[in-house]
C-alpha cells in the first residue's frame, strides 16, 4: 500500500493530490472553526450584556424606591401634627405613610431620642437609638440620608433606613425616617426579572450585601467578595462569590445612595456556548474529512493512471521511438500529448512572443516615468507643507528651491520666488524693505548674499513685524548652500513668561522673594555709591488665619490677591512690592527725609486694608501690622535688613496690631532676652521650676468652695518670679504648651486627688492640646495614674481652640463620655461664642474679668444678664471671673451668676494652702 504513494524514496503524485485535497479542505475546517467561535462568544457577550442592563435596572429600581420614600417622608415631614403636643395624630399619619411606602416609620428628636415608631403599638416604650446613625448624620448635614444595614433594637429586624430632616424655621430639630426590610429591596431586585442562571444583589457603600435575590438569608450583612476591586461607577468583573465559585458580574454605582447594584452569573454558563462550539467543530471536520477522503481518493488514482501513460510517452520519446496517441481521457493530459506532438509549431511563435515582450517593456519604462513624476510632485508638496521655510542656493548662486513657508516667513513676493532669482536679488529686494534695521544682521546675511564661500552657521534674527527665525546656514559639498528658517517666536515668548514667572509669585502675580532680593542688591549699591536711603516694610495681615480656617484655603487665596491689587494701587511707580509667602508682602521704597516717606505709605497701606473686604458674599474685615527698616542704616546686607523689619513687625504686633513700628536697637536686644526666655523655659520644667497654684471658685449663695482653677507659676533661680503673662504665650507660639499641659493637668489631678474634700479641679487646655490629637489620651492617663474621678476634672477651654469644628466636637464629646466636665473660658470675648454654645457640650460659662470689672455700666450689665439667661436655658453653670470689691460680687449675684471667683474671695495659693481652706469649710458645715 505504501508503494502506492512512495517509489524509489520520492512521493508520487497520487500523494501529492491526497496532500492538495487535504490542504484544500482544511480552509473550511479554519472558517467553520472561526464561524463557530465568533458565534459562541456573541453569545457570551450577549449573556454578560444582559448581566450589565440587569444590574443597572436594579439600581434604577432601587434609587426610584429611595425617591419615592424621601418624597414621602417629606410630605409627611410637612404635616403640622408633626409639631403637636400630642403626636398621636402623626401616628396614625405615619401608620398609613409607612404602610404606603413599605416600611415602618420613625421620628425622632435631634439629640437620637425616638418619639415615635409604627412598628410598635403607639405608647411602647422606645429605644433611643437609630439604625445607622442617620440620625446624627441628617442633624449634621441637613439632608436626607440612607443607612447601612442594621438590626433595629424594637423588633429584631434586619433593614436599612432612609432619613429626612424635619425643620423648625432654619434649624433641624427633628428627623423623621422609614426603616425599610430587607425584604423589600429582595422584592425590587425580582421585580427586575433577574432570577435564575443569575443573582442579584444590593450593597451599601462598604460592600456589605443588603439583598441577594438567592440565599438572602445566608448572604445579607457580610462583605461583596472583590468589592474593593470595584473603583468605577460601573463596570464588569471576574473572580470568586461567596462559594468560591467563579462567575462574572456587572455593578454599577448609585450617585444617590452610594449602594451598588450588582448582578452576577457563572462562568460555566458563560463557557457554554464556546464548549457548544468546540463539538461543533469536532463533528464538522470529521465529516468533511470523510467526504474529502471518499470523494478524492478515486480521482487521484484517475489522474495517476493518466499520468503513468504520459511519462511512458516521455520515456519513448527519449529513445527516439515513434509514438502514438494514446486513449487519454484527462483534457490536461491530453493536451501535453498534443503539446509534445506540436512542439515545431510553438517554434513559429516565438517571434511573436518576443514582440509582445518589447511591448511589455516599454509600457512599463512609461509606467516608472509617471511614477517618478508623481514622486516629484509629492517632494514638491512635502517641501511647500515643511514646518520650517527651506532655501536651496546653487553653485551659481541661484536659488534653485524656494518652499512655501520661507516665502510666507520672509514675505517674498510670487512673482521674485517663480523666477528662480539670484541671491543677490533677494538681497537687494530685502534690503529696500528695511528687513535688516540691526546692523549685526545684514552682516551676517553678508556671507550668503555676497557671493563669497558659505560657512556653516547658526544664528536668531527678529523680523520687523516681531517674528522671531532662528536661520541655519549648512554648505554644499558641490557648492552653494542650504538655509532653513524655523519660527521661534512661541518658545521665545514663552522663555520669556518663563523668566518672568520664576520672578513673580503665582498666586497674586507680585514679584517674589528672588526678585526682591535682587531689587534689595541695587537699592544697596545705589545707597552705599549715591548716598541714597531708602526703607524696607515687612507686612503680615491681621486675623488671615482666621479667614483660613473659617472659610477655607480657596477664600484665603482670594483675599490675597484682593490685598495685592489694593497694595498696587497704594504704592507708587518706584515702590516695589512682593510677595514672600503665606500673608506675608514686603516693600522697598526711596526715602524722603528720616523715612517720612516709608511711614507716609505705611499709614496708606493700614487704611486701605482697613477697608472691608468682600469674599464668597461675605463681608471680610482684617488688618495689617507693618514693620519698617532703613537701609544701610539698620543693615548693610540683605539679611540683617530683612531682620531689622521683622523685629519691628514683632514690636507692632506686640503693640495691638493694625499698626506700624519702625525698628530700633532696643527691639534687637528685646529679640535678644526673648530668646534667652525660651531657651530658659525649654529647662523649666526639667529643674522642677515650675509650679501649680490654686484659686478657689465660690458657690456665691453659700460661699463654700466647689472648685479650684490650676494656675501657673514660674520661678526663676536668677530672673525670680515670671509672670504667665510673658512666658505662656512664648510656650504657645514655640511649641512647648503642649509639654507644659501635660505637666500641669497630671499635677493638678494628683493634688486634687489627695484633698480629703472632693471638690473639682479646673485645668486650662490650649488649642495646640487640640490640634496635636492626644488629649484623650492624655486625660484617660492622667486620671488613671492618679485615681482622680474623671467627674472632678474640669478642662477650661478658650474659643481659639474651637476653630477645628467637626474634630473638635468629636474629642469633647469623647471626654464628655469620660464623664469630664468642660467649661467655655473668657466667653463673649470672641466672635462666634454664641454659635459654639449650640454646637459643643459646654457644661459652664466663664464670664470674663472685663465684664465683671465694667458690671457698673448699664450697656456691660445687660449683656451679663443676655449670656446668663443663655446659660441658664442651655442647663450651664455661670460662673464671673475677677470678681474683686464687694459691689462687683453683689451685682454678679443679682444677675443670677451661681459661682464666683477672684481676689475678693480668694487669692491662689499652693495646693497645702487651698487643702487646709477645705478642711475649714467642711469643719463650718459639720
Amino acid at each position: 500500500m505504501f508503494r502506492r504513494f512512495v517509489r524509489r524514496g520520492r512521493p508520487t503524485f497520487t500523494a501529492y493530490l491526497i496532500a492538495l485535497s487535504i490542504a484544500l479542505s482544511a480552509p473550511l475546517l479554519v472558517f467553520a472553526g472561526v464561524l463557530s467561535h465568533k458565534l459562541a462568544d456573541r453569545e457570551r457577550a450577549e449573556v454578560e450584556r444582559g448581566v450589565l442592563d440587569a444590574a443597572s435596572e436594579i439600581r434604577r429600581a432601587t434609587d426610584d424606591l429611595v425617591a419615592e420614600t424621601v418624597a414621602g417622608l417629606r410630605i409627611l415631614a410637612a404635616s403640622r401634627s408633626l409639631w403637636s403636643s400630642d403626636l398621636s395624630p402623626f401616628y396614625a399619619e405615619a401608620l398609613v405613610a409607612g404602610r404606603e411606602l413599605g416600611g415602618h416609620v420613625a421620628l425622632a428628636e435631634a439629640n437620637g431620642e425616638r418619639l415615635i415608631y409604627t412598628r410598635v403599638p403607639w405608647g411602647t416604650l422606645l429605644a433611643n437609638e437609630d439604625g445607622g446613625a442617620t440620625v446624627e448624620t441628617v442633624v449634621r448635614t441637613g439632608a436626607p440620608s440612607v443607612s447601612g444595614l442594621f438590626v433595629s433594637p424594637q423588633t429584631g429586624e434586619r433593614m436599612v433606613s432612609i432619613a429626612v430632616p424635619a425643620r423648625a424655621g432654619d434649624v433641624t430639630r427633628r428627623v423623621l425616617s422609614l426603616e425599610i426590610p430587607i425584604e423589600r429591596l429582595l422584592a425590587v431586585i425580582r421585580e427586575t426579572g433577574v432570577g435564575a442562571p443569575h443573582w442579584g444583589s444590593i450593597s451599601d457603600a462598604n460592600g456589605i450585601v443588603l439583598a441577594r435575590s438567592e440565599e438572602n438569608a445566608v448572604f445579607a450583612g457580610r462583605r461583596l467578595p472583590g468589592f474593593d476591586e470595584l473603583t468605577e461607577k460601573a463596570g464588569s468583573w471576574r473572580g470568586a462569590n461567596f462559594l468560591g465559585v467563579p462567575v462574572f458580574g456587572a455593578y454599577e454605582r448609585s450617585d444617590v445612595t452610594g449602594w451598588t447594584a450588582g448582578v452576577g452569573i457563572s462562568e460555566d454558563v458563560l463557557l457554554a456556548p464556546l464548549a457548544a462550539s468546540r463539538l461543533r467543530l469536532l463533528g464538522l471536520g470529521a465529516l468533511v474529512l470523510a467526504v474529502t477522503t471518499a470523494v478524492a481518493f478515486p480521482i487521484c488514482q484517475d489522474i495517476a493512471s493518466n499520468f503513468a501513460r504520459l511519462t511512458d510517452m516521455a520515456k519513448r520519446l527519449g529513445m527516439g521511438q515513434p509514438l502514438e496517441a494514446p486513449a487519454i481521457h484527462v483534457a490536461e493530459a491530453h493536451t501535453i500529448a498534443a503539446v509534445m506532438a506540436r512542439a515545431s509549431t510553438h517554434l513559429a511563435h516565438r517571434s511573436e512572443r518576443l514582440r509582445e515582450a518589447k511591448d511589455e517593456l516599454e509600457a512599463r519604462v512609461e509606467a516608472r516615468t509617471r511614477e517618478l513624476t508623481e514622486q516629484t510632485a509629492l517632494l514638491q508638496t512635502t517641501l511647500d507643507h515643511m514646518d520650517q521655510g527651506l532655501v536651496m542656493v546653487d553653485e551659481d548662486g541661484r536659488v534653485s528651491v524656494c518652499n512655501r513657508r520661507a516665502v510666507d516667513l520672509l514675505d517674498l513676493p510670487e512673482d521674485l520666488v517663480a523666477r528662480n532669482p539670484t541671491v543677490a536679488e533677494l538681497h537687494a529686494y530685502q534690503l529696500e524693505n528695511d528687513e535688516f534695521r540691526r546692523a549685526e544682521d545684514a552682516e551676517r546675511v553678508k556671507e550668503l548674499y555676497g557671493g563669497g564661500a558659505f560657512k556653516a552657521r547658526l544664528y536668531e534674527r527678529t523680523r520687523p513685524n516681531g517674528t522671531v527665525l532662528e536661520i541655519r546656514t549648512v554648505p554644499r559639498p558641490e557648492g552653494g548652500a542650504v538655509r532653513t528658517f524655523t519660527d521661534i517666536t512661541a518658545r521665545k515668548t514663552a522663555e520669556a513668561e518663563l523668566a518672568r514667572m520664576a520672578r513673580h509669585d503665582a498666586l497674586t502675580g507680585l514679584p517674589n522673594r528672588t526678585s526682591l532680593r535682587e531689587r534689595l542688591d541695587e537699592r544697596l549699591a545705589e545707597a552705599t555709591r549715591h548716598d541714597r536711603p531708602f526703607s524696607v516694610l515687612c507686612l503680615d495681615l491681621d486675623r488671615f488665619k482666621i479667614v483660613n480656617d473659617t472659610m477655607g484655603h480657596h477664600a484665603g487665596d482670594v483675599l490675597l490677591c484682593q490685598v495685592a491689587e489694593r497694595l498696587r494701587q497704594v504704592v507708587r511707580r518706584e515702590d516695589h512690592v512682593a510677595r514672600i509667602g503665606g500673608d506675608e508682602f514686603v516693600l522697598v521704597c526711596p526715602d524722603g527725609a528720616e523715612g517720612s516717606g516709608a511711614e507716609a505709605l505705611a499709614r496708606r497701606i493700614v487704611a486701605a486694608l482697613a477697608e472691608p473686604f468682600l469674599i464668597a458674599d461675605q463681608t471680610i474685615a482684617i488688618g495689617v501690622s507693618i514693620g519698617i527698616a532703613r537701609g544701610p542704616q539698620d543693615g548693610a546686607e540683605i539679611d540683617d535688613l530683612l531682620k531689622a523689619a521683622d523685629l519691628a513687625l514683632y514690636r507692632a504686633k506686640a503693640d495691638g496690631r493694625n499698626t506700624w513700628r519702625a525698628f530700633s536697637p532696643e527691639m534687637d536686644a528685646a529679640h535678644l532676652e526673648r530668646q534667652m526666655l525660651e531657651i530658659e523655659l525649654r529647662h523649666a520644667l526639667a529643674r522642677g521650676e515650675i509650679a501649680l497654684a490654686y484659686q478657689p471658685i465660690v458657690d456665691i449663695e453659700t460661699g463654700a468652695v466647689t472648685a479650684v482653677e490650676a494656675l501657673c507659676r514660674w520661678t526663676h533661680p536668677r530672673l525670680g518670679p515670671i509672670s504667665p503673662a510673658r512666658f505662656i504665650p512664648l510656650a504657645e507660639e514655640t511649641g512647648l504648651i503642649a509639654a507644659l499641659g501635660e505637666y500641669v493637668l497630671d499635677a493638678a489631678c494628683r493634688d486634687a486627688a489627695s484633698w480629703e474634700t472632693p471638690v473639682r479641679v479646673a485645668v486650662n487646655v490650649s488649642a495646640m492640646q487640640f490640634a496635636r490629637g492626644d488629649l484623650h489620651a492624655s486625660v484617660v492617663a492622667a486620671l488613671s495614674r492618679t485615681g482622680l474621678p474623671a467627674d472632678r476634672l474640669e478642662l477650661e477651654i478658650t474659643e481659639s481652640a474651637l476653630m477645628d469644628g467637626p474634630a473638635v466636637l468629636d474629642l469633647l464629646h469623647g471626654l464628655r463620655r469620660l464623664g469630664v466636665r468642660l467649661a467655655m473660658d473668657d466667653f463673649g470675648t470672641g466672635y462666634s461664642s454664641l454659635s459654639y454654645l449650640e454646637r459643643f457640650p459646654f457644661d459652664k460659662l466663664k464670664i470674663d474679668g472685663s465684664f465683671v470689672k465694667k458690671i457698673t455700666r448699664p450697656e456691660t450689665d445687660a449683656i451679663v444678664r443676655a449670656i446668663v439667661g443663655l446659660g441658664d436655658r442651655l442647663g450651664m453653670t455661670i460662673t464671673a471671673e475677677g470678681v474683686e470689691t464687694e459691689e462687683q460680687l453683689r451685682l454678679v449675684r443679682d444677675v443670677g451668676c451661681g459661682e464666683a471667683q477672684g481676689f475678693l474671695l480668694g487669692r491662689p495659693g499652693p495646693a497645702d494652702v487651698i487643702a487646709q481652706r477645705l478642711r475649714r469649710d467642711r469643719s463650718k458645715a459639720a
